[in-house]
């Protein structure tokens, strides 16, 4: 099973996400979309207890897959 993320821009650049429901452990991939920069792996982000902290650009969006 994966888990998939696709977190937008926010206020606050800095997200944490908890999803300690879904999935507890692992090492995830995230890529970033931008007009920069389209499909490509930035992070290799780790599950702590559940939650995954990360930051999220303005005008990009990231998917993270654990």
């Amino acid at each position: 099973m994966f888990t998939y993320l696709l977190p937008i821009e926010d206020k606050n650049p800095t997200q944490w996400m908890p999803i300690s429901e879904l999935i507890t452990t692992g090492t995830g991939t995230m890529w970033k979309f931008s007009s920069q920069v389209m499909d490509e792996v930035v992070g290799n982000p780790v599950l702590d207890n559940g939650h995954v902290t990360f930051n999220v650009s303005a005008q990009a969006a990231k998917l993270i897959k654990f």
